[in-house]
């Protein structure tokens, strides 16, 4: 595809999606969900909102056409690595006999598939940002102030602003409520959309191969950096992954079901496969990193002290996120298992 291709794409889709928002929710509160594409040079994408208690939503989402492009480009190149063969050894010794770009082909051709997993990506990105909006993360972040604007950032250049203690936990705990809005929002799409298993299970892996490919390019060239206590403005995008991987094949299964454990394969085929080519690609490592792949959050180092501030956290601005939500279903609100708790408690 070309450069103006890939962008028509995108617009599209977006602005679809735009219009049926406005259409579903902000028609009925008489505000506006706007739709902005930022033409400086730069990964980025945005939420603005103009904020004034009792008003009605002026709200903004902003893509970058560098984003549109690099994410683009990225899951091209990440096809032509795997249609390299340049680790099929490992891919074999790992996960057998069926190569992961057979399953992503399964249903569709090539370009096809591409196309697929880029507008998951795309709309992924789109969703985070509107879930900051949904809940007014802005607001929560300037401390409930009764009029504020406020312009939240996701971008390449990560964590530039100073920042720790409890005002870093309150941007680390919205970020991650705005994956879970854009993973549990993509997965009921998803759920919509297709009607077999075996189509969906195509979809869900185009989605966990999307957001894989988004996170590790808000990594860029990082190695994976132990946190214990949340500090600058957004978590460490392995740990965003680890989070969301599971929110995917918990919507789409029960516990111990066979759907489970092919979904769970799925998910950290899809994940790694995008570790080890972005390993060739973009870094000069060396060698695979130490805690470079996915393995299970709890086991990185420094999550589980990580994630006991982020739970209190959200349990004190959870009453707060249900007072300004403008708008959205229980379901796409974060949430701990009991059993997570219970974990990071007895940890």
């Amino acid at each position: 595809m070309t450069q103006q291709e890939v962008f028509d794409l995108a617009y599209k889709a977006l602005s679809g999606i735009t219009d049926d928002w406005n259409a579903a929710y902000y028609e009925d509160l008489s505000g506006e969900l706007k739709l902005q594409w930022i033409e400086q040079p730069i990964f980025q994408a945005q939420a603005y909102s103009a904020y004034t208690l009792g008003g009605t939503p002026s709200h903004a989402i902003g893509i970058s056409y560098n984003l549109l492009w690099q994410l683009y480009l990225d899951i091209k190149h990440y096809f032509e690595y795997l249609e390299s063969g340049k680790d099929d050894k490992a891919f074999k010794y790992w996960w057998g006999e069926e190569k992961h770009i057979d399953s992503l082909l399964t249903l569709t051709t090539r370009e096809q598939a591409i196309q697929n997993i880029y507008m998951a990506a795309v709309t992924w990105v789109y969703f985070h940002e509107l879930g900051h909006l949904s809940q007014e993360h802005g607001v929560i972040r300037n401390g409930n102030s009764s009029r504020c604007n406020s312009t939240l950032v996701e971008c390449d250049i990560q964590n530039s602003k100073e920042m720790n203690g409890e005002t870093s936990i309150v941007w680390h705990v919205t970020e991650i409520a705005a994956d879970y809005f854009a993973t549990s929002t993509c997965v009921a799409e998803l759920i919509r959309h297709f009607n077999t298993k075996n189509d969906l299970l195509l979809a869900t892996n185009y989605l966990m191969t999307g957001l894989a490919v988004v996170l590790h390019r808000f990594n860029g060239q990082n190695l994976f950096e132990e946190q214990s206590i949340p500090s600058g403005t957004h978590p460490k995008p392995f740990v965003r992954l680890e989070l969301m991987i599971p929110v995917i094949f918990e919507m789409l299964s029960e516990p111990d079901s066979d759907d489970r454990k092919k979904l769970v394969i799925a998910s950290g085929r899809a994940a790694n496969t995008v570790s080890l080519y972005w390993i060739r690609a973009h870094t000069e490592f060396g060698g695979i990193p130490d805690n470079y792949f996915i393995q299970g959050m709890l086991s990185r180092p420094g999550v589980i002290p990580y994630m006991k501030h982020i739970v209190r956290k959200w349990d004190e601005i959870i009453p707060q996120i249900i007072s300004l939500k403008r708008f959205g279903e229980s379901w796409q609100e974060l949430k701990f298992s009991q059993n997570f708790r219970e974990t990071l408690k007895n940890s």
